[in-house]
């Protein structure tokens, strides 16, 4: 495996985007720095996707017309090395090394090469690394600390400050695996500022570990001693003995020793990738536009820096404020001085009415109408009206009929034999489709009239008899009955369509008693139409009808 493959030191890759304005099917170029091939991580116009870029740039080809969005989410270079800035740690093979061991809980030493505090495995509490023995927290050494029960170290018991963590035994491995390849396999180690211990990376992606001992007796006051790094890892195995990582002249070692032993403490923590950038890229058109000008005669039009004044299309080869060419097409049109004429025909109840910006008021009679007028371009123009006002008309009417006389049309309306008496109005348009009202009073009434009562001793002759009152008769049969049904009297007399007779009350010389009595009515009109009867208030007709005969 190459020292590459292993962990190589990152160098921090970034991407630029330089375009904010582009012409249209031209490119967007993305400039990237750092170690190709490249993963680049965007959106554009809301489709995201990842990409692989061999070289130290890469274009895009520009074809929306507008305003255009692009999100850089991450750039990532072949070895998974991102964006990162750390005051307190380095990158090395995608993660990211604390450059001190851990202090008091929740702090770093001042000096990479200070030891720090010791812990036991899933503690809290700190203990001194040289002797006489202190704890961070006041409390006396604790032999019986059993960690807590935990399989890995639990995150309320983290010593590392905010945002580290306890690495794992295979982190530590893969840092010491690369420190090894780069010395081909042969180190013994580099001192600082007197302190010996191993220089983990390269360059400025290196971090120094000092070489630290572990308390491991009863009491806590063995210090183990030596020239070994010894690390505490996040791991605890199943026989109640924690992963332990240390490194020594001859090679690194990963084994188990009790929970209560106390060791240094080097944390880690994931890669702060670059933020996201937005950009804003205006894509402006290249491609051709046209525009339309109308002028009036005697006037004309600059495009181009040259005048026209004769209607045609006109081209010509431009560049916009953004440098992009643009052809521009002129369609120009020249119009002369014009006149309208218009004829229009209106109803006299449409009045008021307005042709164009001019309202003709009620009253206002057909004639010829002339306006001077100029064109949006200013063109002046002569419209003629020539406008005819037809008279809309109101008919009212009075009509009397007898029921008999029913179908009866009026004025191309016909009323049916059901109609009765009342007003009726109708809307109807004159022959130039004037809306017309006509109002008719109509007044139908009974083809046969009979009186209810009648009074053979009365002193008025007008109420001493009882017939039907009628004309224009065929024929009328009238019979009297009384109320056994026994007939009294029969007529059918008539004079000149007229009926003539009348019961005077009698029976057979004598006058009868006062009482009801019945009648009973066949007739027919010289227009052929047989009588159907009196109207019944319960609807329909009836032949036979009754009188009181008052003495």
């Amino acid at each position: 495996m190459s020292c590459f493959a292993v962990a190589q030191p990152c160098i921090a890759p970034t991407v630029t985007v330089l375009e904010r304005d582009v012409c249209q099917d031209e490119n967007i170029n993305f400039t990237f720095t750092g170690i190709a091939p490249f993963y680049l991580d965007y959106s554009f116009n809301g489709t995201r996707q990842t990409i692989r870029v061999a070289g130290m740039t890469h274009t895009r080809k520009a074809t929306k017309e507008g305003k255009n969005i692009l999100i850089v989410h991450g750039v990532t270079d072949g070895r998974g090395c991102s964006y990162t800035e750390d005051k307190d740690g380095v990158e090395i093979g995608g993660l990211i090394y604390a450059k001190y061991n851990v202090d008091a809980p929740g702090t770093f030493v001042r000096n990479p090469e200070d030891a720090g505090m010791l812990y036991q495995w899933n503690s809290t509490v700190g203990w001194s690394s040289s002797n006489p023995l202190v704890s961070t927290d006041g409390s006396e050494w604790n032999s019986d600390w059993d960690g807590n029960n935990a399989a890995t170290w639990e995150d309320a018991n983290n010593i590392c400050p905010e945002g580290w963590r306890i690495p794992t035994m295979a982190e530590l491995e893969r840092l010491y695996s690369y420190h090894l390849c780069l010395r081909n396999g042969y180190d013994y180690g580099e001192t600082i500022n007197g302190k010996h211990g191993h220089i983990w990376g390269e360059g400025n992606n290196a971090i120094f570990l000092p070489d630290c001992r572990f308390r491991y007796d009863e009491s806590g006051t063995g210090v183990f001693p030596g020239v070994n790094q010894y690390y505490q890892t996040n791991y605890w195995s199943k026989n109640r003995n924690m992963g332990f990582f240390y490194v020594q002249s001859d090679g690194v070692q990963n084994d188990i020793i009790k929970v209560n032993t106390a060791s240094a403490v080097r944390c880690v923590k994931s890669i702060i990738k670059e933020p996201e950038r937005t950009y804003t890229i205006t894509v402006h058109p290249k491609k051709g536009r046209s525009e339309t000008v109308t002028i009036c005669s005697g006037e004309s039009y600059l495009f181009n820096g040259k005048y026209y004044n004769t209607t045609g299309e006109y081209t010509a080869a431009l560049k916009n404020s953004f440098g992009c060419d643009s052809t521009v097409t002129l369609k120009l049109k020249v119009n002369s001085e014009y006149n309208i004429q218009e004829n229009i025909e209106i109803c006299d109840n449409k009045l008021p009415f307005t042709f164009r910006d001019t309202t003709f008021k009620v009253g206002t009679q057909s004639g010829k109408f002339v306006f001077k007028r100029k064109t949006k371009h200013g063109c002046d123009s002569t419209v003629t009206l020539n406008l005819t006002v037809n008279e809309a008309f109101y008919v009212a009417d009075s009509i009397a009929i007898r029921e008999h006389e029913l179908p009866f049309t009026f004025r191309g309306i016909t009323f049916d034999e059901e109609t009765q008496s009342g007003e009726y109005v109708f809307n109807s348009p004159t022959a130039q489709g004037c809306d017309s009202i006509i109002a008719l009073k109509l007044k139908v009434y009974e083809s046969i009239y009979l009186p209810a009562a009648f009074s053979p001793t009365n002193a008025a002759a007008s109420v001493r008899e009882f017939r039907p009152v009628s004309y224009d008769l065929e024929y009328l049969h009238f019979w009297i009955y009384d109320k056994w049904g026994n007939l009294l009297w029969y007529s059918d007399e008539l004079q000149e369509g007229i009926f003539t007779g009348a019961w005077n009350g009698t029976y057979d010389g004598r006058l009868m008693k006062s009482d009801v009595y019945s009648w009973k009515i066949e007739a027919k009109f010289l227009n052929g139409v047989v009588w159907r009867g009196q109207r019944s208030s319960f609807g329909g007709y009836s032949k036979f009808g009754s009188v009181m005969l008052i003495r």
